[in-house]
Formats: structure tokens, sequence, C-alpha cells
């Protein structure tokens, strides 16, 4: 998966989280990336989910939002919060 990670223009440090979530053997798990667009940045929510019957991983879902405003530049903080263990808390509840 790694090389069409590439392929389709992620970044290598997506590909490296995208990867510990897999050596961790995480069921399902969402990554965030985004890239600089001729006005804003453009947002993408990956979301991977590991097969009920083998070890592969498959891109279940993306998100892909424009925003028009000035993107963040490194190491700025937003106002969005993910938290990749809504699995273990929805099998809780």
């Amino acid at each position: 998966m790694k090389q069409e990670m590439k392929a389709l223009g992620f970044s290598d440090k997506l590909q490296v989280l995208m990867e510990e979530q897999m050596r961790n053997d995480i069921p399902q798990f969402h990554l965030n990336d985004s890239i600089a667009a001729d006005k804003g940045q453009v947002d993408f929510t990956l979301h991977f989910k590991q097969s009920g019957q083998s070890d592969y991983y498959y891109l279940n879902r993306y998100e892909v939002a424009h925003n028009k405003g000035k993107g963040l530049e490194e190491g700025e903080i937003h106002g969005h919060c993910s938290w990749s263990g809504w699995k273990e808390h929805s099998q809780a509840n």
C-alpha cells in the first residue's frame, strides 16, 4: 500500500504513520493530510480498515475538503481534534 500512497501524492510522513498503525495491528484507523492549493489548502482524511478475513488493509473511504482560508504553518495548532481510539470507546458502551 506504501507504493499506492506515494503514487497518489501523499507525504512520506503520512506513509510512515500508516505503516505504524498497521504494524500495531489497529483494525480501523484514519489519517489526516493536507496540501497547499492555489487558494487555501486541500485537507484529506483517509479511513483504513483491516479485512476481517486476512491481514490486508483497505482504504475504506476518504474525505476531501478545500479550505479557502490561509493554511497553517508547520507546527501551528488548529481546532480540529481526532481520536483514533473511537472503536474501543464504542465497544465499551
